[in-house]
């Protein structure tokens, strides 16, 4: 497995292709590649983005970063975020105006939004809608990124129900 720059990272089909110890590797790697100083709480955030798929906010990371390191400093985390979001390594995701959501998975993907647990599944896009002229949009526009939230009830809340 190639283990160099960050296409694996970006696509969610390799989360479970990567030991620990691989992993940790190709973070560093990433880290250098974009020149940001690798600490070991910087490869611990990317570590917990990658792992976890719940688009968390930063205050989220911070918790789950407190979690193993009792002495990590808010700032740390939010500076982090907003370093690796300025580098191009995570998106921002907007579900609901007042949250910011982060997303490491840049591959082109839509997102499922629970409107009662709130929870946040990613979803493959057919590849039909991939092209922005399936879209009727209005003449002399150039489509530079698009954005699918489907929002329903998830299979966990339509189970609590019966």
């Amino acid at each position: 497995m190639d283990l160099t720059g960050n296409n694996i990272l970006k696509s969610r089909h390799n989360r479970d292709k990567l030991s620990p110890e691989e992993l940790r590797a190709v973070i560093i790697d990433i880290l250098k590649e974009k020149n940001i100083n690798v600490t070991g709480q910087r490869i611990s955030v990317m570590e917990f983005l990658y792992l976890d798929d719940s688009h968390p906010t930063a205050e989220e990371v911070y918790y789950a970063m407190l979690k193993t390191d009792d002495k990590v400093a808010r700032a740390t985390v939010y500076n982090t975020i907003n370093i690796f979001e300025e580098k191009g390594l995570i998106r921002v995701v907007g579900f609901n105006e007042n949250v910011k959501r982060y997303d490491l998975y840049l591959d082109e993907h839509a997102h499922f939004v629970c409107n009662y647990c709130q929870t946040i599944y990613d979803v493959e896009i057919p590849e039909i809608l991939r092209d922005s002229k399936v879209f009727d949009l209005p003449d002399n526009v150039e489509v530079e990124s698009q954005s699918i939230i489907i929002r329903g009830k998830c299979s966990n809340c339509m189970n609590t129900e019966s």
